[in-house]
């Protein structure tokens, strides 16, 4: 994949990306982790590949769309860019990613449990081996907020460098089922309007943190508004360098 992205002409100015639906995640995520299975893209030198070869393709895109991908924060903010180097995204109108496996970049989940798994809990669905859908039904299934937190954050840092953005999206995959989960994050605009939507659902119990309003640029009335109900209407306007 990462010798594809190095190989797209100059001319293409959309492109649409996406891996076999169970090549990226495990119907067993709490149990992999409970005995230290992870799987990660992220170097000895602590670089996140993918989705950095993905983050300079998307500066010289129009519309860019991924799906079941792996991504972290490095798709839309590399941390070793800063404000004397930001990125930007002259032409980029669309950026979706949907139904994005449940992991953050070091192969650890999104999702908890609580009370935790413990080896016995482990080794019983195991035993009984029931369907995805019904594993560790005698615990409640989270979103770790804070984890989740830093992909929107970055997004919304990202989405401030965007002058022509029109829809951007991301949607996590329900690894139970195989399909899109209700946990997502909406941003949209109209080509020629100075006001956006934004929304972020959630069936995992998400929060947002201040650092996430901070970084989607919300203040006073209109992000108290949002810390409540995560459904907003919002000034935006981003100035074409």
């Amino acid at each position: 994949m990462i010798d594809f992205i190095r190989c797209v002409p100059s001319s293409v100015e959309s492109l649409e990306l996406s891996v076999m639906p169970k090549r990226e995640w495990s119907h067993c995520i709490h149990e992999d982790e409970f005995y230290g299975l992870r799987l990660t893209y992220v170097g000895l030198n602590e670089m996140d590949y993918l989705p950095t070869r993905l983050h300079n393709l998307s500066m010289r895109l129009q519309s860019l769309t991924l799906s079941h991908m792996r991504i972290s924060k490095a798709l839309f903010w590399p941390s070793a860019e800063n404000s004397t180097n930001a990125p930007y995204w002259p032409k980029l109108e669309r950026l979706r990613v949907l139904n994005v496996p449940p992991y953050n970049e070091d192969g650890s989940p999104l999702l908890g449990l609580d009370p935790p798994l413990t080896r016995e809990a482990a080794r019983r669905e195991s035993l009984v081996n029931p369907p995805p859908k019904d594993r560790f039904s005698d615990r409640r299934e989270y979103i770790k907020s804070a984890d989740l937190g830093i992909l929107y954050r970055a997004m919304g840092t990202a989405a401030q460098r965007m002058p022509r953005l029109q829809i951007m999206g991301l949607s996590l995959l329900n690894y139970r089922t195989g399909e899109e989960s209700n946990e997502s994050l909406e941003f949209s605009r109209d080509k020629s309007a100075r006001i956006a939507h934004l929304r972020i659902n959630t069936q995992w119990g998400y929060r947002p943190g201040m650092e996430v309003i901070s970084a989607w640029g919300l203040e006073g009335a209109v992000a108290e508004e949002f810390y409540h109900t995560m459904d907003v209407v919002l000034p935006w306007y981003v100035e074409a360098q």
